[in-house]
């Protein structure tokens, strides 16, 4: 059976969640800051590319998902990553293997809280470089290859 719209909604972070402030200032930290703008950079640039956002920030034990969406049938689970363009480390570098594993927990979990096992599905990654004049963003298809090739779309069993 297909997934209403109330089965995809989930816990999702939002501003009360108390994210860290800098030193006890009271202010946000500034990669905090950083990444929440590219959150929302990737957000706007996944929409005009014909994503469909279901979740933001969604949580469980062990993970995280940055933004859960829907392309067509598919559920993509999508990691953003936000760098400095005058950083040693491109964005796409940041998803290392520890995160990676990560994100496939975090994965199997909301399926499962979700009961969208029936789901195709496929990882990708928004890598997001800001420079003094705005944000760039870059979206990388299949980023995780969970399952052999032959396999098809990833699926968690």
């Amino acid at each position: 059976m297909p997934a209403t719209p109330s089965d995809l909604q989930g816990r999702s972070r939002g501003a009360e969640s108390g994210a860290a402030e800098g030193r006890g200032t009271g202010v946000p930290a500034r990669h905090l800051i950083r990444g929440e703008r590219g959150e929302a950079a990737a957000e706007a640039e996944l929409l005009r590319r014909g994503y469909a956002v279901v979740e933001r920030n969604w949580r469980c034990r062990g993970g995280e998902i940055d933004l859960v969406c829907r392309q067509g049938a598919t559920l993509v689970f999508v990691e953003v990553k936000t760098r400095d363009a005058r950083g040693r480390q491109m964005p796409v570098e940041a998803l290392s293997p520890t995160k990676k594993s990560r994100l496939l927990t975090a994965a199997s979990r909301y399926l499962s809280e979700k009961n969208l096992w029936d789901r195709p599905c496929r990882f990708d990654l928004a890598a997001v470089t800001a420079d003094g004049e705005g944000m760039s963003v870059r979206v990388e298809r299949d980023v995780i290859q969970a399952a052999s090739a032959a396999a098809g779309a990833w699926q968690p069993w």
